[in-house]
């Protein structure tokens, strides 16, 4: 056996599960599932418009990923997210979410609190 053979043999190979190369997009859309065995993150762009009114229409959702995961990895997601976003306002101050989204998702009393916590951290 040659040297140039044994050296073939002993190589390790990898194998890689899904694409090759992560792909780096930008989302401002997330439908987040739950069900009995795991959480999907549907993430999309949407285009908005805005008519005549002044309302904000979407008017294209273009879907980009589907992420699946299991509770445990979604809840440690989540509140890893949460850690560092409040962390970012209190170094950095607020950063703005439109009205309309907070009062659709039923988000307004937990962006409250966040934009408290950047409040005392300025007064500090």
């Amino acid at each position: 056996m040659s040297d140039q053979n044994r050296g073939e043999r002993n190589q390790k190979t990898e194998t890689v599960v899904g694409p090759s190369d992560i792909p780096d997009i930008y989302v401002n859309a997330t439908e987040v599932t739950v069900g009995v065995f795991d959480v999907t993150l549907l993430l999309s762009q949407e285009v908005p418009e805005v008519d005549e009114q002044g309302k904000v229409k979407i008017i294209r959702r273009r879907p980009l990923a589907r992420m699946r995961m299991s509770h445990a990895q979604a809840w440690t997601a989540a509140y890893l997210i949460v850690r560092l976003l409040s962390r970012l306002v209190r170094e950095h101050g607020r950063f703005l979410v439109p009205a309309d989204l907070l009062d659709r998702l039923d988000l307004r009393d937990e962006y409250q609190e966040l934009q408290e916590l950047a409040d005392a951290a300025t007064t500090n």
